[in-house]
């Protein structure tokens, strides 16, 4: 790498002048998912598509990448003075994503068998009506009063199981959306950190009560 100076020069005589020369940087390219952060150790470098190339002092870097919804993928490398290399990272999906994802699909189920309940209770109801109807033209009979009482209770029963599946489906769904948008990887987290609980950060509890219906969303942070 070259370096000019200007320097005065005087006949006759020996002049010095001290010029200090740069160390040749080393190029680094970083290849990466799309939508990934990349960083050298422990400061902000650039956001990646594909790939990102940077020049860097030589000696030892920490590369790290970070990308929503995934782990933190770190690489140390040694760069050698004006030299080129190159370094692939791609970072693995996060368990926070996962289950997110997996609340998501479970909130999608729920909601289809609170539907489900829904049109059973609907159907229910309508034969229940139907005796209602037929009871204020004539005289019923034993069996039809037995049916009609069997269709209040189911009418009762499916009520209740869609309630209950309504309100799961929300609290699944406010959940897997919570965890899914705050799922974002901290490219200055440190090797060595204590391990997570075993228990999940959080949970959904359904709540039913006579007239009521709700879920309770519980979690530590």
């Amino acid at each position: 790498m070259s370096v000019e100076r200007e320097a005065i020069a005087v006949a006759g005589e020996l002049i010095l002048t001290d010029v200090r020369l740069a160390d040749l940087p080393s190029t680094i390219s970083v290849y990466t998912p799309a939508d990934s952060d990349v960083y050298v150790d422990g400061a902000f470098a650039g956001q990646s598509d594909d790939h990102l190339t940077l020049e860097l002092s030589a000696g030892r870097h920490q590369i790290t990448v970070a990308r929503k919804g995934h782990r933190l993928a770190e690489q140390t490398v040694t760069l050698e003075r004006g030299k080129a290399s190159s370094v692939r990272l791609t970072p693995e999906c996060s368990t926070q994503r996962t289950v997110s994802m997996v609340l998501l699909a479970s909130g999608g189920g729920a909601l289809g068998a609170g539907l489900i309940t829904s049109a059973l209770a609907v159907r229910s109801e309508n034969r229940a009506e139907e005796f209602l109807g037929a009871q204020s033209r004539h005289n019923v009979s034993g069996e039809e009063l037995a049916a009609y009482r069997a269709s209040v209770n189911e009418r009762d029963r499916f009520r209740t199981a869609s309630t209950i599946a309504f309100a799961s489906a929300a609290g699944l769904f406010i959940t897997g959306l919570f965890l899914h948008e705050l799922d974002h990887p901290d490219p200055e987290k440190r090797r060595g950190e204590p391990a997570s609980p075993s228990h999940p950060p959080i949970r959904v509890l359904p709540q039913v009560g006579a007239s009521s219906a709700g879920a309770l969303l519980q979690g530590s942070f």
